[in-house]
């Protein structure tokens, strides 16, 4: 091998070597643009998805807060109803009203006696 040989054959290999470092730039530059083109798509589609659930999160608040309203009209109306029989038993019957509002006033107070005995019981035991 000549010195022109030899500098033909380093002309061919420096080609070759810029073409392989060109070729390397583009597939970096290509990967980079992928890359940030998912990150990007990515992106939205994770706002996406956090509106989605948002909106889904505030319609069943609402649907619990509507179904809290309207069990708590249902209890009031019974209430109601239930307060207007006790109010016309005790017009129509006054004097078994109070006498079964004596009993049930006798029968708490035997219970908190019972109660109240049982616990002094018990802390005398404990000593």
């Amino acid at each position: 091998m000549n010195r022109h040989d030899n500098s033909a054959r380093a002309d061919e290999l420096s080609a070759r070597a810029q073409s392989a470092w060109e070729e390397g730039r583009r597939f970096a530059s290509e990967a980079h643009d992928a890359l940030d083109e998912g990150a990007r798509s990515a992106r939205h589609e994770a706002a996406e998805a956090f509106g989605r659930a948002r909106n889904q999160v505030g319609d069943a608040a609402r649907r619990g807060w509507d179904s809290a309203r309207e069990l708590g009209a249902n209890v009031r109306h019974r209430v109601d109803v239930a307060g207007e029989r006790t109010t016309a038993t005790i017009k129509e019957q006054p004097v078994k009203a109070v006498l079964v509002a004596a009993a049930a006033g006798a029968l708490v107070a035997l219970l908190i006696g019972a109660l109240a005995s049982r616990s002094r019981d018990g802390s005398r035991h404990l000593r």
